[in-house]
């Protein structure tokens, strides 16, 4: 049968709540306190629903979730102000974990680099890594922050409307083979420049509508798209690109298969450079 296990632990310099249930805090409870709500069938190292921390938090422990094997981590520290960067052993106990959807989004980040390479190295078995920094003020993506992630499936909004200014020139998310879908992924990034070659290698990105729409600084597309063959949906991928747009001949080379390009450059008002080689693979294309 399950059992409910809730604990209440002072964790000095973790200022925010983990749980759902705040009828559960005693009255003089303050912001140096943490609850934990398990719902188990073993002892309460297992959680078996995702967690919501609340609040600032100073410090976060490198192994704060290794007595525990969590399915998800949704919305986990949503809306959060962090004050420390995020050790790269955070998440290393955590292979079971299928979603990380919202983990940091909306989070208020202190310092410069809060991440560490190789964040979710461990993470096997994440299957969604939606609105995974959206609206955040992430500045920057390190080198293999997907590096294992085998499984997932989905990094739809992942860096939508962050602050971050450079897209690392290597493949992104190379080791999710399985993932589709890439829409809205880079929305609203005002602060990118260039739209490096081979971020989406190594995926099966299928849906890219609104990848990198409302990017008002993105000056350069190069081949973001190669190697996608599967791609189908490019609905809106750079509409309101408003800066001196050039697009090489090759963006669209591997979107043979790919249905719909409507509004794709709408409201693109200084497209600078087009190649006229740009939709000549784009035999199933039925949308401009």
């Amino acid at each position: 049968r399950h059992c409910t296990w809730r604990f209440l632990t002072p964790l000095p310099k973790v200022a925010g709540m983990l749980g759902y249930d705040w009828t559960e805090l005693p009255l003089d409870a303050d912001d140096n306190f943490i609850v934990r709500d398990f719902e188990t069938t073993e002892a309460p190292n297992s959680l078996e629903h995702s967690m919501c921390f609340f609040g600032k938090i100073e410090e976060i422990p490198h192994n704060f979730f290794s007595n525990i094997e969590a399915s998800s981590f949704k919305g986990a520290f949503q809306g959060c102000i962090i004050k420390c960067a995020i050790q790269y052993s955070l998440f290393s106990k955590q292979s079971s974990a299928k979603s990380f959807a919202s983990c940091f989004e909306e989070v208020e980040f202190k310092v410069q680099f809060p991440l560490y390479e190789e964040m979710f190295g461990d993470c096997t078995s994440a299957e969604n890594f939606t609105g995974l920094f959206r609206g955040s003020n992430l500045n920057y993506i390190p080198e293999g922050l997907f590096k294992g992630c085998k499984a997932a499936k989905s990094y739809k909004s992942c860096f939508s409307r962050t602050r971050i200014k450079e897209i690392p020139n290597v493949r992104l998310f190379g080791d999710s083979p399985e993932a589709e879908n890439f829409s809205f992924c880079f929305n609203g990034c005002h602060e990118i420049e260039v739209a490096p070659s081979r971020i989406f290698s190594g995926t099966n990105g299928k849906d890219f509508s609104y990848c990198f729409a409302n990017c008002t600084q993105l000056e350069t597309v190069e081949a973001p798209f190669v190697e996608c063959d599967n791609a189908e949906n490019f609905f809106g991928c750079f509409k309101n690109c408003s800066s001196q747009l050039s697009l090489s001949g090759v963006v669209f080379l591997s979107a043979g298969k790919a249905t719909d390009f409507g509004e794709c450059f709408e409201g693109c008002e200084k497209l600078a450079t087009v190649s006229d080689t740009l939709f000549e693979n784009t035999h199933a294309a039925e949308n401009f």
